[in-house]
């Protein structure tokens, strides 16, 4: 009875344990089967680390060995895929280029091309395997338009360099936003607009002054006002201007230098920053801030520097008591002796008074012409218009071709394009600007009158009582030519900070 039901224990025992062993070897096939799935997966969706982890648990379940292999493999060329487009992506196209003819050397290989279709299509879901072809025929594409830009910015760069704006403007202009062109082509403008209305010869009352790049500056005639002496401590200037009691210097930075005084009233440019251009009145000074406002100093007496509300002015101009200027929309303001006569009569010949690209400020103190204050401009048809009346304003009427003007106390005169100067001068001084040829620039004082010639010398005629015309020894004035007349060019005229 006792051997019964111990062998029926026994048998029992075995049932229960078989039923185990078969419960749980159907577990653990069940266990492999999903995590073999998962890993196969884990391939599909491309995470190639954890599938290589899950595989590497079943051993050399079915071809768990096979899947590892692929998902290395797989890995490999995704790194190889992902550097690639991020190399691509982030503008360096000789890595990328590198990296996809990798990915082009393998898929022309045995190891790629011996493998099953399966393998292949795992292939073809990596980013940038399947068109690296594409990705190689761009990035060529991209590196050549690159290296051309890199050779264009350079050159651009060395212009912006050597100060020759214009052909800087013009190079980064091709660039678009690479690289910092948008802000060099700025930078380029706003150091063009100080060349641009650049004066490297001023006549004044009793004086003139003429200057050479970053050194020397000349004087001639009265030095009342014991300008010399200052003058000769000068350096990086770029613009000078005389009249009156003052000699303002511009200097390449944007600062200001002055020499003169007035014991009346406090003059000084210490502060002034920023400035594109100067002018002096009779007692007073003005600066042009790249923003388009001014800074003004010394006399007042007649509102000339009541000019604190002007904004998005683009060029200025000074006569002996009456500031101009001129702002980016084409607008005239004025401020000074005669500045209502003078807006008046603007505003009754406004059809007239358009596409202004230059002005100058001209006239004294007052009475009929040769003292009254009155304002020229320059048009981009290249015709002068004027606030003056009668004969005067009839013969300026017919000035044809002039691409600069100059406003003095009592005469206008202008540069035509072929080097030639006309005026409303007469008598002798007119005979001898009439026969003046290569000039370059030009400045009209009290009764005088300035040219520059191309070969940095100085022609003068006129008053010369305190020997203003006396310029004969000046040589080499410096001559921006190319910029001054670079304001009939609306891509390179100065319009302001936009």
């Amino acid at each position: 009875m006792f051997n019964k039901k111990k062998n029926l224990i026994m048998y029992v025992v075995f049932i229960m344990f078989t039923i185990f062993f078969l419960w749980n070897a159907f577990a653990q096939r069940k266990k492999m089967i999903l995590l073999y799935e998962s890993g196969v997966e884990k391939i599909s969706n491309k995470e190639y680390i954890e599938a290589r982890e899950i595989l590497s648990e079943l051993g050399d379940y079915k071809d768990s060995f096979d899947k590892i292999k692929i998902a290395q493999l797989l890995e490999q060329k995704k790194e190889i895929c992902d550097k690639a487009i991020e190399e691509f992506n982030a503008g360096n196209y000789e890595n990328a280029i590198r990296l996809f003819e990798k990915i082009e050397d393998f898929k022309a290989s045995k190891d790629y091309t011996k493998k099953n279709e399966e393998i292949v299509e795992l292939f073809e879901q990596i980013d940038g395997f399947k068109d690296s072809k594409e990705y190689i025929v761009k990035a060529n594409a991209l590196l050549n338009e690159k290296n051309n830009n890199e050779s264009i910015y350079n050159q651009a760069y060395d212009n912006y360099e050597s100060d020759n704006f214009i052909l800087a403007i013009q190079d980064f202009l091709k660039l678009n936003d690479y690289k910092n062109s948008e802000d060099m082509i700025r930078e380029c403008r706003l150091e063009l607009a100080r060349l641009q209305q650049a004066t490297t010869i001023s006549a004044g009352i009793r004086s003139s002054v003429g200057m050479i790049r970053n050194g020397k500056v000349y004087l001639a005639g009265d030095d009342y006002y014991s300008w010399k002496s200052v003058l000769d401590t000068w350096n990086d200037i770029i613009s000078i201007c005389v009249k009156g009691n003052f000699v303002v210097g511009l200097k390449k930075d944007g600062t200001v230098v002055m020499a003169g005084k007035v014991p009346e009233y406090y003059v000084g440019t210490k502060t002034w920053t920023d400035i594109i251009a100067i002018s002096t009145g009779q007692q007073y000074i003005i600066g042009l801030k790249s923003d388009g406002t001014l800074v003004a100093q010394g006399h007042n007496g007649d509102d000339q520097v009541n000019i604190d509300n002007w904004t998005d002015i683009v060029a200025i101009s000074t006569g002996w008591r009456h500031t101009v200027g001129l702002d980016s929309s084409g607008q005239i303001h004025i401020a000074g002796l005669g500045s209502k006569r003078q807006l008046k009569y603007i505003e009754e010949h406004k059809d007239e008074w358009t596409n202004i690209v230059g002005i100058s400020a001209g006239g004294g103190t007052s009475g009929d012409i040769g003292t009254i204050a009155y304002t020229a401009a320059l048009k981009q048809d290249r015709t002068v218009v004027t606030t003056l009346t009668g004969e005067i304003a009839d013969e300026i009427s017919s000035w044809t071709d002039i691409i600069a003007i100059s406003a003095g106390d009592s005469h206008i005169a202008g540069l035509k394009s072929d080097g030639t100067v006309v005026t409303t001068q007469t008598g002798n001084s007119s005979d001898k600007i009439s026969q003046w040829t290569d000039i370059v620039s030009i400045s009209a004082g009290y009764g005088f009158t300035l040219g520059l010639k191309s070969d940095g010398k100085v022609v003068a005629t006129g008053f010369d009582h305190n020997g203003q015309i006396d310029v004969d020894s000046w040589k080499g004035i410096t001559n921006y030519e190319d910029e001054w007349k670079s304001i009939f060019d609306e891509n390179l005229r100065w319009n302001g900070i936009k």
